[in-house]
């Protein structure tokens, strides 16, 4: 019993730890995009409707704690965005270029 519940104290650990990389490789990934965005634009605005858009789609599904997720909430990614943008002086206001209309359609069908 004593080394099924450290084997299995040691898997959650592991687990958990593999989420949180997921998470900072989802937030690495969110500033290589908005540096990109940033630089083609010369600006980012609209990427906080953006995170809207994504997650009114995901909250059609139940959606689990932060630290249980491969992806951290459009919450953080929005918060974490904005101090990006302060830090590497990104400017948050320009005139936003519409998403295609389908662009609901593509992320369903993406899943």
């Amino acid at each position: 019993m004593g080394s099924s519940f450290v084997g299995s104290t040691f898997g959650d650990a592991g687990l958990l730890t593999t989420l949180k990389f997921s998470r900072e490789h989802e937030e690495q990934s969110d500033e290589t995009a908005m540096a990109a965005l940033a630089k083609l634009n010369g600006h980012i605005a609209g990427v906080d409707t953006f995170f809207g858009i994504l997650d009114k789609i995901n909250k059609e599904g139940l959606q689990p704690p932060e630290f249980f997720s491969s992806h951290p909430h459009m919450e953080s990614r929005v918060a974490n965005i904005s101090l990006m943008a302060e830090r590497y002086h990104w400017q948050t206001n320009g005139p936003i270029i519409e998403l295609p209309t389908q662009f609901g359609e593509w992320i369903k069908e993406s899943e």
